[in-house]
């Protein structure tokens, strides 16, 4: 059974402030069930049925993608969003793949029994490939995936993977290093400072991956149609074997190439940030991403 605690308007004043987010018509909750315990805000008056879902990545949370809710809330759509078991809001779970797969499904169906009818997931990096996996379990069932830098192995993979037969020998848990992961210096310097992002990296993440990437390998075709954006630039994950991974897994995928574009897509400087904004605007609005308007040249 799904317990739910509603957080007043009041405690989330300063979250508000901090991530640009004043004056939004909002709920947040918190929702437990069995070990965990989701953090899920909605953000919007829409028609029900216009709802969209997004899901940040690892060591990232909602807040962090405060600019995204803006655009989406200016299109007159509801915005639901869940913090990652560990990320943000939200506790703790082990391990952390099943943990996000679960969070995901019991977002989708809170939401869903509040009669929002959810039309597009949209992931960020380790959040796209959460929904990726949770279609293919059907545990979410949304009419559109929209995939953002999504992760299927990080950049140097066979260098970062940690032998589970040597996993005693490394420490739990290291001090992050913050990375240039866009050209938006405002948003690297926010980043360092917000004190929501996660400070730690944890030895137990990169176990639980190895396992996962085992388990989206033996995936079925995922038949909802889904566009990816893909950053030329991009430091953090593979992106070629991303694109070639998702081609293969998903039965109708669009993808788009943003040359000049790092992992954090939706945190890039203005030129960028307009490509992506016209990219969703188009997949939004019939599905077809309008690839010949992606020119930019600002980075």
């Amino acid at each position: 059974m799904t317990k739910k605690v509603k957080l007043s308007d009041h405690f989330m004043k300063s979250y508000d402030k901090l991530y640009g987010l004043n004056g939004s018509v909002r709920e947040s909750y918190i929702l437990s069930e069995g070990p965990l315990s989701v953090f899920t805000q909605r953000f919007g008056s829409a028609d029900p049925e216009r709802t969209v879902l997004l899901l940040h990545g690892y060591l990232d949370h909602s807040g962090g993608l405060s600019r995204l809710i803006r655009f989406f809330l200016k299109h007159d759509w509801n915005v639901l969003t869940l913090d990652l078991p560990g990320h943000g809001f939200s506790a703790s779970v082990s391990p952390p793949f099943t943990a996000y797969e679960q969070a995901a499904a019991l977002v989708w169906n809170f939401w869903s029994d509040k009669n929002y009818t959810i039309q597009h997931a949209l992931g960020h990096s380790t959040g796209a490939a959460v929904l990726f996996q949770a279609c293919m379990q059907k545990s979410i069932d949304p009419q559109s995936l929209i995939l953002a830098a999504p992760l299927y192995i990080p950049k140097n993979w066979p260098l970062l993977k940690v032998p589970s037969k040597a996993a005693a020998n490394y420490p739990h848990s290291i001090k992050r290093t913050f990375r240039a992961n866009s050209h938006n210096r405002e948003y690297l310097a926010f980043q360092r400072r917000d004190p929501l992002q996660m400070k730690t990296l944890h030895t137990e993440w990169t176990l639980d991956l190895s396992r996962w990437i085992e388990k989206l390998e033996a995936a079925e075709k995922v038949t909802v149609p889904a566009v990816g954006l893909f950053a030329g630039k991009d430091k953090t994950i593979d992106g070629e074997a991303s694109r070639r991974f998702y081609h293969q897994k998903l039965q109708q995928f669009d993808p788009v190439y943003l040359p000049d574009a790092g992992h954090q897509i939706f945190n890039e400087t203005p030129g960028i940030h307009l490509a992506v904004e016209q990219i969703l605007h188009c997949w939004l609005h019939g599905r077809n991403t309008g690839r010949h308007m992606v020119e930019y040249t600002e980075v």
